[in-house]
Order: C-alpha cells, then structure tokens, then sequence
C-alpha cells in the first residue's frame, strides 16, 4: 500500500514490489543535478541487478554508503574503491587506525590454506598466505624467475630459481655487518672466499691439508 502526503512524498505501509515480476524493472531517483537507477534483471541467467549513478549533467560522482556514524564506503567516479577513505586513489584504497584487513581460511587451522594471489589474464603468477599443517607462511614465484626482495625502494636480494640467495647491490653484507654479524652457520658443501675453498667439513686443523694444518 502506498501513501502520498499533501508535501508530494510517497511512503509505502509494509512491503512493497514495483513491476510484475517479469523482464527488466528499473526505478530512477533524480533532481536537477543528479540521477540514482535500481534495475532488476528478471531475465533467467541474465546479467544481474545493477546500480546507476551519475551528474545529469555529464560527468561521474561518487556513489556513498553511509551508517548512522557517517560514510563507511565509497566508488569514487574514478572506479576506485575507498573503505574508510573518502578520496580514494586505488582500485581498493582502505584506511584504518588499526588492522587494515585480514584473510582467514575457513577450513580447521593445519588442514587448509588461506593465500592471496597474483596474476595476469593467463593465470596466476606467485602468492602469498598460509599453507599446510605446521603453520608456514609462504611467499611463491609460481613461475620459473627470480624472487627479489628490497628495502626503500631498491632491489637487494635475489633468489634465483635454483634456491640461491644473491645480493644485488655490489658489496652488500649478506651474512651482517660489524654491529650484528651472524653468530653461527652450518654449510653442507665448501665455503668460498674469492673463488677459492676456506673451509670444509673435514677441516677440523690436523689432516685437512689446509693452512692452518701445514702451518702447525
């Protein structure tokens, strides 16, 4: 049932439907400088419900969600998404004081996985997330190339597709610096300085036939 008051406002009592139920319906809300469409898509496997916003003039605005404490959410007329940020610069632009978002996997904690994914229109090229039983945090180059990690903006590391860890810089300190050298290593193979072998796992002095051995 519907009502309109004598100021031209129209209220409905209870629920409402507007169309038959059948085909496409749409519903406009407009002034004189912008304009708000609802369309149903009652077509079987059709293309779905669809929200219009524009300035009736030309041009796109901003189509706001708001709650009783102000805006929460926002589609910028650039398609950018602000959660939090009413001036979004991103595809999805979220602003917190705290916790900015969080991604949980919904199956028991060890039986699942929970990643986040990135790709090309070819498919997925690398991830990062949780995996498996012992609570490991991956970070993936699906691909057969280089994972490269940096600091302020500068390439440092590389992992190459064999498992090699490299510096990218010349002269960077791998294994520390004076105030924080390693305290320990374990190597499986030889260690080499400048090409030539310094150590080895049966160099324990007497016998090794190194330096150190033919020098006592």
């Amino acid at each position: 049932v519907f009502r309109i008051a004598a100021n031209g406002n129209l209220t409905t009592i209870g629920s409402a439907t507007i169309g038959d139920g059948t085909g496409t319906r749409s519903v406009t809300l407009a002034t004189s400088r912008s304009y708000l469409t609802i369309e149903a898509d009652g077509v079987t496997n059709g293309a779905g419900s669809t929200i219009y916003y524009s300035w009736s003039g030309g041009g796109q605005g901003s189509l706001k969600f708001n709650n009783s404490s102000g805006e929460v959410m926002r589609l910028g007329g650039n398609s950018n998404v602000g959660i939090g940020a009413n001036d979004p610069q991103f595809r999805l632009h979220v602003r917190s004081v705290s916790e900015l978002a969080r991604f949980d996997t919904a199956t028991v904690r060890g039986s699942g996985n929970g990643f986040i994914g990135i790709g090309d229109p070819t498919g997925r090229k690398g991830w990062w997330g949780y995996g498996g039983a012992n609570d490991t945090i991956y970070m993936m180059n699906d691909m057969n190339a280089n994972l490269v990690l940096g600091t302020g903006g500068q390439s440092r590391l590389t992992l190459d597709t064999s498992g090699n860890l490299t510096p990218i810089s010349h002269g960077a300190q791998i294994l520390g610096w004076p105030s924080a050298a390693w305290k320990e290593g374990h190597f499986s193979d030889f260690v080499r300085v400048g090409g030539n072998n310094a150590w080895h796992s049966g160099n324990d002095g007497a016998g090794s036939g190194l330096d150190a051995d033919l020098l006592d």
